[in-house]
């Protein structure tokens, strides 16, 4: 999907640079951000006593840094933007049991690495100063970490998204530099994942959504 997205990608900017104006200008940028995440898991084990299912939902912070590159013809420019870091969830820990007759407790440890965030966006200028707004599409490849009593393993999963920016970017004066502060909000796709020793045990993730806010610097060419 990322090849897709970055062949997309190109072809939209070829399109934009063959019928720009002399206005059009290149952009290249570091953004630092502090990211919040939040999601609803939930487990469905094939020998859940009772039927029910296994849910608890969670929420965490990190701070990352971004490069992104755009192209701007006016009041419209399209970019896209990759976080080359790892984003490590907080480990969760929980005890069970194989079956109501069995006493034994089994440990079961579990994380997720968030790798691979790519998005492409379009970015919008406000007639409000320096104002604009930012839509995007983005995925991203969710990496679980597990060490199961239980037995097994989760696949990793990519998932996709979308996300609505609101920001303001002043001039420095300085050699085509610029400096943008940003707030955003994304909301992914529900997604699940199969437990490779036993298929008709799975985890599924909803609800899954993050925000940030940001500050970036920008060179124009």
């Amino acid at each position: 999907m990322i090849k897709k997205i970055k062949s997309s990608l190109l072809a939209l900017l070829l399109t934009a640079g063959l019928s720009a104006s002399a206005y059009a200008e290149f952009n290249i940028g570091l953004q630092a951000n502090m990211m919040g995440f939040y999601g609803v898991g939930e487990e469905k084990p094939s020998n859940n006593a009772g039927n029910k299912d296994r849910k608890e939902a969670g929420a965490f912070t990190d701070e990352v840094f971004s490069i992104f590159a755009e192209y701007d013809a006016g009041p419209v420019s399209v970019g896209i933007g990759y976080i080359p870091e790892t984003i490590a969830s907080p480990e969760n820990k929980n005890v069970q049991h194989t079956s109501d007759t069995d006493n034994t407790a089994l440990t079961n440890t579990v994380k997720v690495d968030i790798n691979d965030i790519l998005q492409v966006y379009a970015l919008v200028d406000i007639p409000l100063g320096g104002s604009y707004l930012k839509l995007g599409w983005r995925e991203a490849t969710v990496e679980t970490k597990e060490n199961l009593g239980t037995g097994g393993s989760y696949n990793d999963v990519d998932v996709e998204g979308y996300s609505v920016a609101l920001g303001y970017a002043f001039d420095t004066g300085a050699n085509g530099l610029s400096v943008r502060l940003e707030v955003e909000g994304a909301q992914y796709d529900d997604v699940e994942a199969t437990n490779n020793a036993d298929t008709n045990t799975k985890v599924k993730v909803t609800d899954l959504m993050s925000g940030s806010a940001s500050i970036s610097l920008v060179k124009s060419f």
